[in-house]
């Protein structure tokens, strides 16, 4: 995982997790969007 980029780009990351958990609604990623936005918040 490029976290270097996720920290730089966070705008992307987001688009790209948004997009996998919209693909793959059953992983439960909004989970995840929500903990690295409020991380990065």
């Amino acid at each position: 995982m490029h976290f270097n980029h996720i920290l730089i780009d966070p705008f992307f990351s987001s688009f790209i997790l948004f997009v996998f958990a919209f693909i793959h609604p059953e992983k439960k990623l909004d989970l995840h969007i929500t903990s690295l936005a409020s991380s990065l918040s």
